[in-house]
């Protein structure tokens, strides 16, 4: 039996949460949602996605830290992250790349290509 792809919505931002939220569901993804950077590394040890959707910003930490402390983790550090961030700046798109990100995709962006990017993360994983 297959088990529904896992996916965890890192963001501040409540209404791109929720339309993230929505769009995986119907998609017949398991959703997570954290709008902190605490409570989505707590998520990420006992929920275990298969994917992670990162913002930069986050009122309690910023995205690298997020990512940095999952990559440290032995229980996280396999779950691909895929930045989605309204900074674009060449610099930011390195560091994320340098953490061991597996993607970045800025603000404003298309929900179809960020799902074929989902799916391409998680069939190179496999």
């Amino acid at each position: 039996m297959n088990r529904q792809p896992a996916i965890l919505i890192v963001d501040d931002d409540p209404d791109v949460c929720s339309m993230l939220e929505f769009y995986f569901e119907n998609l017949e993804y398991a959703v997570h949602v954290a709008q902190r950077g605490a409570a989505a590394v707590r998520i990420a040890r006992d929920a275990r996605p298969d994917v992670i959707l990162l913002d930069v910003r986050l009122p309690d930490s910023d995205g690298f830290t997020v990512a940095r402390a999952l990559r440290a983790d032995r229980y996280t550090q396999h779950i691909p992250i895929i930045f989605l961030t309204g900074r674009n700046e060449p610099t930011d798109r390195v560091e994320a790349l340098e953490i061991g990100a597996d993607d970045f995709v800025a603000k404003p962006f298309d929900a179809q290509e960020l799902r074929l990017r989902i799916e391409r993360v998680l069939k190179a994983r496999r």
